[in-house]
């Protein structure tokens, strides 16, 4: 049995305080996230602690609190990271429940940090913004006006406002100065709510570009206005600028980087870096679009477009005072998204001299394929295939199905007489399900990942006839085998899934209002 450290609220907000080299993981579900946690904790839930950690937090040996509710999750998930390789793990005492009880701050919302810095460049930069009836009266005006839609490509297809095209923030530098120079009319950048289309506004501010201005409350107060959206929108990932605007947008970064005393670490440097051991928290990131990175990439970075690294800044700097190497095909996306980590706080920022262009793939590996975590699956389980699982249930076996997953995968449909437990309460209440721990249990995931790393908690549970769905229920629906929607839960768990405000009038009221008071939480 791993032994489980424990850590006091009071000694906690010391550490916080102290701004030491650690990191808190919250070990909940999103949607109890949403509603409460620590600021500057960073969501994981614990079936996905064995997917996302190693990139959140790289070094094993970096100090980790973990967090939930009542510290139950969290105890369980010390042996999840002992298994992982983290030496260096403590569980808040009580949780959050005794975090708050004791009389200490917490916050709601996702990504708050990057939330509230969105907040904060209004009040500090001031970019200029239009309501949606203003904006509205100028479109049935018949005036000029070109609508910049700053989200992610899938956040622009699922719903957009009318006739705007979609240029994700970290490319702005890019396509902005171009599109500016051709179109004779008034540009209106937006997102979905505020921080994306204030983080744009204010960016092509700081660019030169002083006539730009931002969507207030964006699609959301579009709605909230009584004005319809446009949905299913065709997207391009990326696109390409001509020879000339690309040196205009190289010139524009260059005197940014300068401005601000941006750091550069240069080829030589870096290849030296690659050869060490490194022994603390190094933040590789390719901030380019999705569909370059996949083309081909330096195999030591990972991807986080650079408009969502500032908007999800939480999901993939763990660590604070770690340095960040930022890179791109020359310098400047790169020096956007540094000059943006910089004023958020984060103070060790390099950005790769003269980008990818300066690294020869005679020095340097590079690769098409997205990092994957090295999960360590148990090598010896049985399992059975989706036909023969099939069989055993046409034949009434003895035998209890466990689904694994979250619950909008099995609300959609699952195994017949298959239980709902999800892998974060598996410890908790695997026995409230099968009292007999010489019965059979089929594990189902939607993929048979989880329900592998599954196999170790059950084992250590004393279960002793664990047996995995090969392939998950993907490789069942891909056989067209028979569903059901019909529920057998045991325990009403928390909920698990984060519901997106937009199209519900009260939630979308309700976070717009939440997010603008940001600025005088993050004052306090």
């Amino acid at each position: 049995m791993i032994k489980v450290n424990y850590i006091s609220c009071e000694d906690l907000l010391v550490l916080i305080s102290k701004n030491n080299d650690f990191c808190i993981i919250d070990v909940r579900s999103k949607a109890e996230f949403n509603e409460k946690h620590i600021l500057g904790s960073s969501s994981i839930p614990r079936s996905d602690l064995e997917f996302q950690l190693p990139r959140l937090i790289p070094y094993k040996n970096t100090k980790i609190i973990l967090n939930d509710s009542d510290s139950k999750r969290s105890f369980y998930s010390v042996s999840q990271l002992s298994h992982m390789g983290y030496t260096n793990v403590l569980v808040l005492d009580g949780g959050l429940d005794n975090w708050m009880a004791e009389g200490y701050s917490y916050t709601e919302g996702m990504n708050v940090p990057s939330k509230a810095f969105g907040e904060q460049v209004l009040h500090t930069d001031d970019p200029p913004e239009i309501t949606p009836e203003e904006l509205f009266e100028k479109i049935e005006n018949g005036e000029k006006l070109l609508l910049i839609d700053t989200r992610t490509p899938e956040e622009y297809s699922r719903a957009t406002m009318p006739n705007s095209i979609n240029i994700p923030n970290g490319e702005l530098i890019n396509r902005v100065p171009e599109l500016d120079r051709e179109f004779d009319g008034q540009i209106v950048i937006h997102c979905g709510g505020r921080t994306r289309s204030i983080i744009g506004a204010s960016l092509m501010h700081a660019l030169g570009y002083k006539d730009i201005i931002s969507l207030k409350d964006g699609t959301m107060g579009w709605l909230l206005a009584g004005y319809e959206l446009q949905y299913n929108n065709d997207v391009q990932d990326f696109v390409d600028t001509t020879p000339d605007f690309k040196k205009l947008a190289q010139e524009l970064a260059e005197n940014m980087r300068k401005q601000n005393s941006i750091q550069t670490i240069d080829h030589v440097e870096l290849k030296n870096l690659f050869n060490q051991n490194i022994e603390n928290n190094i933040y590789f990131v390719d901030v380019r679009t999705e569909s370059e990175y996949k083309q081909t990439h330096l195999s030591e970075f990972d991807w986080m477009a650079g408009g969502q690294l500032i908007q999800r800044t939480d999901e993939t700097i763990g660590v604070k005072n770690a340095r960040v190497i930022l890179v791109c095909n020359d310098m400047t996306r790169s020096t956007v998204a540094a000059y943006w980590l910089k004023r958020m706080g984060y103070d060790n920022i390099q950005v790769v001299l003269g980008g990818m262009n300066e690294c020869s793939s005679n020095e340097f590996k590079y690769s098409s394929d997205f990092p994957k975590s090295n999960l360590n699956l148990p090598t010896e389980y049985k399992s059975v295939s989706s036909n023969d699982l099939l069989d055993s249930i046409n034949n009434n076996e003895n035998q209890t199905i466990l689904f694994l997953g979250n619950s909008a995968n099995y609300n959609d449909g699952h195994i017949e007489n298959s239980y709902w437990l999800p892998k974060d309460w598996l410890e908790l209440y695997v026995e409230t399900v099968v009292s007999d721990k010489k019965e059979k249990i089929i594990l189902v995931c939607n993929d048979g990942l989880r329900s592998s790393l599954s196999t170790k908690i059950l084992d250590e549970l004393g279960y002793s006839n664990i047996v995995v769905l090969n392939g998950g229920l993907d490789d069942w629906k891909s056989k067209n085998l028979p569903l059901t929607t019909k529920t057998n839960i045991n325990y009403d768990y928390p909920d698990d899934l984060f519901v997106h405000p937009l199209g519900n009038r009260e939630l979308m009221l309700k976070y717009l209002t939440w997010e603008k008071a940001l600025v005088q939480e993050d004052e306090e």
